[in-house]
């Protein structure tokens, strides 16, 4: 069974700009998740609008370290 540590900051409160690996590894495991539940009806919006955006972050920042930027956006997460 996949647990989510406990020393995790709760989903709405993670930043990816200051994101630890864990925390950054737990957004993207919960945006499915989330995605689900919107299709579902539940009342998840601002929680996935939040993840979304997080995951986007993370994304950027990935693709311009694999670019080789070395730019400030990269360099504080």
């Amino acid at each position: 069974m996949n647990r989510t540590p406990l020393y995790l900051r709760p989903l709405a409160q993670i930043i990816a700009a200051d994101a630890t690996p864990e925390e950054a590894a737990h957004l993207r495991r919960m945006l499915p998740s989330l995605e689900r539940a919107v299709n579902s009806e539940e009342p998840v919006e601002a929680m996935l609008r939040h993840v979304r955006e997080q995951v986007a972050v993370l994304d950027a920042v990935e693709g311009e370290r694999a670019a080789g930027n070395g730019t400030s956006t990269a360099a504080a997460v």
